[in-house]
C-alpha cells in the first residue's frame, strides 16, 4: 500500500505547490519503547518543539510528560472548508481527489480557509 499511497501524496502535494520535506519515522532510530516517549523522540529528532495533533489523541496523551521532554502539544480543530462540487450541494469529507477534480491547483487555497492557530503562523509562507 505505501508503493501507492506515498506517490500520490508526493503528486498531489507537488500539483498543488507544496515543496514541504517528507520523511518516513521508521528512518529516525528507535530508542525507547514506548508510545509517547517514541512522540519526543520523533520532534526532537526533527528539532520540533511543537506537536499538531488531531483531538482524538487527547485519549492516550500525558501532556506534562510530554512537556518534560521537550513537546509542547497542540490539538487540531480542523474546519473544513466547503467548496463547489460538479454535483451540487455539498458533500463534506470526500477526500483530496474530490477537491482536486473540482479546483485544481486552487485546491490549496481551499484547504488553508480553516483558520490556523496563531502558534504555527510564526515562520509560515504564504503557502505552507
Amino acid at each position: 500500500m505505501i508503493d501507492l499511497t506515498v506517490p500520490l501524496i508526493i503528486e498531489y502535494a507537488r500539483y498543488m505547490g507544496i515543496s514541504t520535506p517528507i520523511g518516513f519515522a521508521s528512518s529516525i532510530p528507535r530508542r525507547q519503547s514506548g508510545r509517547l516517549d517514541r512522540i519526543i523522540e520523533l520532534c526532537n529528532a526533527r528539532s520540533a518543539p511543537l506537536l499538531y495533533t488531531g483531538p482524538a489523541a487527547r485519549s492516550y496523551m500525558d501532556l506534562d510528560y510530554l512537556k518534560h521532554g521537550g513537546v509542547e502539544v497542540l490539538f487540531q480543530d480542523y474546519r473544513h472548508p466547503e467548496y463547489t462540487q460538479q454535483t451540487g450541494g455539498f458533500e463534506s469529507h470526500m477526500g483530496i481527489i474530490d477537491l482536486l477534480m473540482n479546483h485544481g491547483p486552487q485546491s490549496l487555497d481551499i484547504l488553508l480557509a480553516s483558520p490556523t492557530p496563531p502558534q504555527l503562523v510564526r515562520g509560515r509562507t504564504a503557502h505552507g
